[in-house]
């Protein structure tokens, strides 16, 4: 009903003074989907974060988010709840931190210590979080360093493209996209590949790494790396000479760039900015010439 409902107010706000906690969240979900958040301030939803009901602190975390960054003391209680003791109240912090992007640079602090989740979803979704922030977060290029030695190839791949959107031109994380060219993953290869393409000329100290990588046994890494050295133009004309980039990668194994290769936007951005053909896995690729490798 929405702003029709503000009529509701009123009795919307006798009603909390008149309800347990578990009431009362549902009684601010109502009041600020109709546009007024009424006797509910921000005080009142941090109090309620302290709830022994999982559930309800869950509750709380979706008013907060619907509330938005720009609500005084949203993305600090976010933050917070991103620590709490429940998996699912964790979760759903860090979701909303994702999406408010830039706007949770303070609670970059928090969202690191969640790199350190014994749960891998809970990394998972910090590092998500960190590379929705991006740039702003430069304070995580450490952590999320370390993250490329996670023990799940999930957090690994995820820790690489948030390099490649925080700080691809950082020395620091060049060096550590290519040390992790060696990861025993493919996925987590072309993930770094891709993050190595966001750093431009800064990733000039990777083209042995790269030409390695036109041999890889996965064909979306050797494409997400004949990308790369094409990106980089003169700096890497003797490895694009050397093995012949565009026609090797055609002759090893029908390369498929397909659906089972982007694995998120940045991927998907940077073959479109490319001109790299998005198709199915049990489709060839056309050459110019008409014929199919």
């Amino acid at each position: 009903m929405g702003h029709a409902a503000k009529h509701a107010t009123g009795a919307l706000n006798q009603a909390y003074d008149e309800n347990d906690n578990a009431v009362q969240v549902f009684i601010a979900y109502a009041l600020v989907k109709i546009g007024s958040t009424g006797k509910v301030g921000m005080r009142e939803l941090v109090e309620l974060l302290k709830d022994e009901d999982d559930t309800v602190r869950a509750d709380v975390v979706v008013v907060l988010e619907m509330l938005g960054p720009d609500v005084r003391g949203t993305v600090a209680a976010l933050g917070q709840a991103s620590q709490d003791r429940d998996k699912f109240v964790r979760m759903q912090a860090l979701s909303a931190l994702r999406d408010f992007g830039p706007s949770a640079e303070t609670e970059v602090p928090a969202i690191i210590l969640a790199l350190g989740d014994q749960d891998a979803s809970i990394r998972q979704d910090a590092v998500h979080a960190l590379q929705e922030i991006g740039p702003a977060g430069r304070r995580a290029i450490r952590p999320l360093i370390s993250a490329l030695s996670d023990k799940e190839s999930s957090v690994r791949s995820a820790a690489a493209r948030a390099l490649g959107d925080i700080a691809p031109e950082s020395p620091k994380v060049v060096s550590a996209l290519r040390r992790a060219f060696k990861d025993d993953d493919s996925e987590v290869r072309e993930a770094v590949a891709w993050a190595l393409f966001e750093a431009g000329p800064a990733a000039r100290p990777a083209v042995p790494e790269l030409m390695g990588a036109l041999t890889d046994s996965a064909p979306d890494v050797r494409v997400a790396a004949a990308c790369v050295l094409g990106g980089l133009g003169q700096a890497a004309k003797s490895a694009t000479s050397e093995y012949s980039v565009l026609g090797r990668i055609g002759r090893m194994g029908g390369a498929t760039v397909g659906s089972a290769g982007i694995r998120n936007r940045s991927m998907a951005k940077q073959r479109t900015k490319l001109g790299v053909p998005r198709i199915g896995k049990d489709k060839a690729v056309t050459t110019s010439d008409g014929g199919n490798r």
